[in-house]
């Protein structure tokens, strides 16, 4: 790709207007620059046309849009800084890319299993777009974007609820439309149960184990709610992140817009509930942007521990992490990197801002001094 079009794919996707075949084309070029088919490219120049779109954009739109405008652009140039990164360093000029290819770990992507109420499990990546089942009066369909849709055809408000069960591996995500129309993002190695239609429950309520964005259709009559372990949020309609995995030692949700109510404390935007394994709720400000960093192909951390931003990379990639002291766990890092990168470009970057090295062997990393 000449460097013109990749100006104006980066523009395109920073603004909000790129359609499926041009995001298709820049994921391409992801791969492709990933496995070294790539020229090097005017690095700044890219750098320089970002920036002036980042103004621009910031004199242009609403403190909401230009969040998510931040969050893009955080994208693109965390990919242009990766790749500034990757052909300055002297031992990557001259390196075996047949040697890096044979120990490489590739990112994870859009996969999923769907589990209909009578058992019979999905496998979404294998499934054909279409219509895939009919339940309790919604009708589930796949569609050309990889996103699973519930679309009511008759409710049914006698009988018990009918339940579906999406679940993601670790390496993958998948996009949800349930029957209310409310949008769920699910990260990896992440489960949500739900009732296949809500006319029969005076509450519309969901169950979570991992992590997902929500974007709750407004409906005051009928609260949403997701319950995880020793944790309730509800609300009437908002955007909100719920990271709550079982290895985690808390769960963390985190307020973009709206109002939530976490067990018994309410959030306002920009703020984080974090529920301590002694059932205590500690609430604080925090960068909304890194929270829901996932969601949009990054990487983002801000003084965060290796331990807990390696848990990170092993649910995305499916590797094992192995520490040879556990203090190295300790060591804190903050950055911004592409979650679209193979494994080694990842780390190859870790290891050039902190104290540690990182060896690959298989699908398991080594991390020492």
């Amino acid at each position: 790709m000449t460097n013109p079009n990749l100006l104006h794919l980066l523009e395109c996707i920073s603004n909000g207007t790129a359609t499926d075949a041009e995001l298709a084309r820049y994921h391409a070029w992801c791969n492709a620059f990933q496995q070294n088919d790539v020229k090097p490219l005017g690095i700044e120049k890219i750098q320089q046309q970002m920036f002036r779109q980042i103004n621009k954009q910031i004199d242009r739109h609403k403190t909401i849009r230009l969040r998510n405008f931040r969050i893009v652009a955080a994208a693109a140039i965390a990919l242009i800084m990766g790749m500034a990164y990757y052909y300055t360093q002297p031992q990557n000029k001259n390196r075996s890319i047949q040697t890096a290819k044979q120990n490489d770990v590739k990112p994870g992507g859009n996969k999923a299993y769907l589990t209909l109420s009578n058992g019979k499990r999905i496998t979404l990546s294998d499934a054909a777009n279409g219509q895939l089942a009919t339940e309790a009066g919604a009708q589930i369909t796949k569609t050309t974007q990889g996103e699973i849709i519930y679309t009511g055809l008759q409710a049914t408000k006698t009988g018990a609820p009918q339940y579906n069960s999406i679940e993601t591996p670790t390496g993958g995500t998948y996009q949800l439309r349930l029957p209310d129309g409310t949008k769920v993002w699910l990260n990896a190695a992440s489960v949500l149960r739900y009732p296949v239609s809500f006319a029969a429950s005076a509450n519309r309520t969901v169950e979570l184990s991992g992590e997902a964005y929500f974007e709750v259709a407004k409906d005051k009559q009928h609260p949403f709610k997701v319950t995880s372990a020793g944790q309730q949020v509800e609300v009437l309609g908002t955007h909100f992140n719920i990271s709550a995995y079982p290895d985690d030692n808390s769960q963390k949700t985190t307020l973009l817009e709206g109002a939530v109510k976490v067990n018994s404390s309410v959030l306002k935007p920009g703020q984080q509930a974090q529920l301590l394994q002694n059932g205590a709720v500690h609430i604080s400000e925090v960068n909304t942007e890194a929270a829901v960093a996932w969601k949009n192909g990054i990487f983002m951390f801000e003084g965060e521990k290796l331990e807990s931003i390696m848990k990170k990379v092993a649910r995305w990639y499916n590797v094992q992490v192995q520490y040879s002291s556990p203090a190295l766990g300790q060591e804190m890092f903050s950055g911004t990197l592409s979650r679209f990168d193979n494994i080694s470009v990842l780390l190859k970057q870790l290891e050039n801002t902190g104290p540690v090295k990182f060896g690959l062997q298989g699908k398991t990393i080594t991390i020492s001094k």
